[in-house]
């Protein structure tokens, strides 16, 4: 039986669009959901580029694609079933990726998460996919895919520059934390609303809220803490 044959309706991109040259030309927050798949289809062209015409008809389209979007109420039903194996927290769960190649599906939630947010975690999870072939552990997949593919999604959404640029204001605006021996840039209050006013600048309006709060902070902690440090705090986040 297909294991996501008990769940509801998901949606697949099946927008054409023209070119897009940058995320700015894109209004983030509509709250139309045709308009919204619509902005998230642009930043996958931005995104992946000369592969964009062959990534998005791949896994994105077609009668069952890779990739599907699904509203919240179906993630956390899905999160509920653990169909991947693991406790999640369906409420804020972004992102998952269920089973093996060929026979694997990610699921995203689109209707509560700003477009940026949503093409970023559809880039995350197919990052997944991958590394799948270099056998690593499951945190340290999860570390890399973390400071590479969420880091690069940025860097090509907004440019090396403001990445840089950003990235060095962050840093003044994190706090030393030291926990089992290990020293982490701790987020602030402060380094989160910077990286809402940095993305702002940039042309990408996220409503501040209980969510995004929690995923810009998540994105504050990739940028300014090295990828060791990724895999150290997924490792200690798992002792009991």
């Amino acid at each position: 039986m297909n294991a996501f044959a008990t769940f509801g309706a998901m949606w697949c991109l099946t927008f054409s669009l023209g070119p897009v040259s940058h995320v700015r030309n894109q209004d983030v927050t509509s709250p139309d959901p045709a308009e919204k798949l619509r902005e998230v289809v642009a930043l996958l062209r931005i995104a992946w580029g000369k592969d964009f015409d062959s990534n998005y008809p791949n896994l994105l389209l077609g009668s069952s694609p890779t990739v599907v979007l699904i509203p919240r109420n179906e993630m956390i039903k899905i999160a509920a079933a653990r169909l991947d194996g693991r406790q999640r927290d369906g409420s804020t769960t972004q992102g998952l990726t269920i089973g093996e190649p060929p026979n694997v599906k990610i699921v995203v939630v689109y209707d509560d998460i700003a477009p940026l947010l949503v093409a970023r975690t559809i880039i995350h999870e197919i990052g997944h996919l991958e590394l799948r072939g270099k056998r690593l552990s499951r945190n340290r997949e999860e570390a890399r895919v973390r400071k590479i593919v969420d880091t690069g999604f940025l860097e090509k959404a907004f440019g090396r520059e403001w990445l840089k640029t950003t990235v060095a204001a962050l840093r003044k605006k994190v706090v030393a934390v030291k926990k089992n021996g290990r020293q982490y840039q701790g987020y602030t209050p402060e380094a989160v609303e910077m990286f809402y006013q940095s993305l702002e600048k940039a042309g990408a309006s996220i409503a501040r809220e209980p969510l995004h709060d929690q995923i810009i902070a998540s994105l504050v902690f990739i940028l300014t803490n090295s990828e060791g440090n990724l895999l150290a705090a997924l490792d200690a986040d798992d002792v009991p």
